[in-house]
């Protein structure tokens, strides 16, 4: 992007987003009667601030403060060590926050289940450290999301009116369900946004040789012990090593696809033998909930795709109440691109990324039924391609139009998203 517009878009980020969180900890949002049915733990100030803490939260930050714990027998976060260990690494940082609970009256809510107050309060005797050090990685996850977006999405020739718009629809990153339930309460849910965005990523350019995908399946597969969704990045890439082999006519163009998939393996693997052999014991969280090993089963049965259609079905019934907003910023695109269409020029390159982006959704829908989840934080996962679809579609068509007409629905995508933004905070759930 030119200058003004990458200070466009940066604004945008800088201008909404803080805002945005701070509202979040207005609270706590759930009902006091409903803490064991919407699995969250309500903690109350003495200003207006409170939280509804996710109950996995809590283990979250006990770990943060022991990283040893990971290693204990049945640990549950012991097959995804990654994902509490951003909180243990960052921590130090912010020890002199260690008083805060005191300062602010920080406690769990009267109304709060007899047997989870013994848990909260032990944890929040160790202070506010280890909460501070989840936020702050979780905010640096939002940053990466939204510069993977303009990445994706930008170009050099962008007008100011065009990044005002490309910027407001890569503010639905922030602006959504997951965000919300999880920015504030310590966990690993927002790989959900990062993830199909990276997986968009190594299917921009050409897969190459089978070391960039050795690399690729390895990366991942580090991931892996953040978050299982990075088992989808490894396939994405191995689709654009497929269509390249495809499109070439040598079957050679797949051996990158082949290092990939293989790859991806070797990190996990290694870190099961080494906590069997250090421990004992291994405990996966994944096989106690039987997600994915029930296709097993299933297949024995023959009722595999009667049984997908369960988790397939609700993943759907999931996902679109969270596609309004969306939808709207794409009716908003659409209309530019119907009046630019006398002087619209689409490359390749974004028509591409467009059939990429699909795929990765449908790539993300389809790992998450497969693994037997149906929950809404799952089915958001297909998001992210959707609002690099809508970002491209906008940037063509707004650098096409007159700049009266790119300006209207600029600063009419502007206002979707300041809605967006306001209507998440205030609605009712969800609750993490």
């Amino acid at each position: 992007m030119r200058k003004p517009s990458r200070l466009i878009v940066c604004a945008l980020f800088v201008l909404l987003v803080p805002g945005f969180l701070a509202a979040l900890l207005v609270g706590p949002r759930a009902p006091g009667d409903k803490q064991q049915t919407f699995c969250v733990h309500n903690m109350v100030t003495d200003t207006p601030f409170g939280l509804s803490l996710n109950c996995d939260s809590l283990g979250h930050l006990s770990t943060a403060y022991r990283p040893g714990a990971i290693f204990d027998k049945g640990h549950p976060r012991q097959s995804r060590p990654l994902m509490v260990m951003s909180g243990a690494l960052l921590r130090p940082l912010f020890t002199f926050a260690d008083d805060a609970p005191k300062w602010l009256g920080l406690r769990p809510a009267d109304d709060m289940p007899d047997n989870y107050k013994g848990w909260v309060d032990s944890v929040m005797d160790f202070g506010m450290s280890g909460f501070i050090a989840f936020a702050v990685f979780n905010l640096a996850l939002l940053c990466v999301c939204y510069w993977l977006y303009l990445l994706l999405v930008g170009s050099a020739s962008v007008s100011a009116a065009s990044a005002l718009l490309v910027g407001s629809v890569g503010l639905l990153l922030v602006g959504n369900d997951v965000v919300k339930a999880f920015f504030w309460s310590p966990h690993g849910q927002l790989y959900n946004m990062l993830v199909p965005l990276i997986g968009l990523w190594t299917m921009v350019s050409p897969a190459r040789g089978w070391r960039r995908g050795a690399l690729i399946g390895l990366a991942s597969g580090v991931g892996v012990l953040a978050y299982p969704l990075f088992l989808i990045v490894p396939v994405c890439f191995a689709l654009r090593a497929a269509f390249d082999a495809v499109a070439a006519r040598r079957v050679s163009l797949a051996a990158p696809a082949v290092a990939a998939m293989a790859a991806v393996f070797l990190a996990p693997v290694a870190w099961y033998v080494f906590v069997l052999n250090y421990t004992g014991s291994f405990y996966s969280d994944s096989l106690a909930f039987n997600q994915g090993f029930w296709i097993v089963d299933s297949a024995r049965r023959g009722t595999f795709w009667a049984d997908l259609a369960v988790p397939a079905h609700a993943l759907w019934y999931f996902l679109q109440p969270q596609l309004v907003a969306l939808c709207a910023m794409v009716a908003l695109a659409l209309t530019l691109f119907v009046l630019a269409v006398p002087r619209l020029n689409v490359s390749r390159a974004d028509a591409g990324l467009c059939i990429a982006a699909f795929a990765v959704s449908a790539v993300a829908l389809a790992f998450y039924a497969l693994a037997g989840l149906n929950t809404a934080r799952s089915a958001a996962a297909a998001l992210p391609p959707l609002i690099v679809v809508c970002g491209v579609l906008a940037r063509v068509s707004a650098e096409a139009v007159r700049p009266w007409a790119a300006w209207a629905i600029a600063l009419a995508g502007f206002a979707t998203i300041y809605v967006q933004l306001v209507y998440t905070v205030v609605k009712a759930g969800p609750y993490s």
